[in-house]
């Protein structure tokens, strides 16, 4: 089965430790990551030398896309260093199934184990936020008709 995200077993996890960045640029530096060709960005509050506050941004990336990754992680953050190193990882094969609700299309992600069993359903939260945002309800709200939709 075509995994929807085509997202390799094997990676190269990239960290950075950052002490002086602004925190409301996280939001872009993850989205600038992810249009970069990372497979996942994220970040772990972490408290450094001398108990300075500070964050590690990671980022997974295809074999062989490591330096041009790092590159722009140094660049994104002013931080001084990158680590990498290769990691193994266990994924489910995600595809997804588009439904309409209440009039907006929803996406959901359906995982699947790999003799083909359901491990989990679940709608993009972006296609909820839309949903809420058309019918003037609130994201919980949305969230649940999506997936009583789904469910009939």
């Amino acid at each position: 089965m075509h995994d929807a995200h085509d997202t390799p077993e094997q990676v190269i996890q990239l960290e950075a430790n950052v002490d002086d960045a602004d925190p409301r640029l996280w939001p872009g530096i993850i989205d600038a990551m992810l249009e970069a060709g990372a497979l996942d960005c994220w970040l772990t509050p972490i408290i450094m030398k001398h108990g300075r506050p500070a964050v590690t941004v990671h980022a997974l990336a295809r074999l062989g896309e490591e330096i041009r990754l790092a590159d722009r992680l140094l660049d994104l953050t002013g931080s001084l260093g990158v680590r990498y190193a290769p990691l193994h990882r266990r994924i489910l094969t995600r595809r997804f199934e588009k439904i309409e609700v209440e009039g907006v299309e929803v996406a959901f992600k359906i995982a699947t184990r790999s003799d083909g069993s359901v491990a989990t359903v679940g709608p993009e939260f972006r296609d909820v936020q839309a949903l809420a945002q058309k019918l003037g309800i609130t994201e919980r709200e949305a969230l649940r008709r999506a997936r009583d939709a789904y469910s009939s």
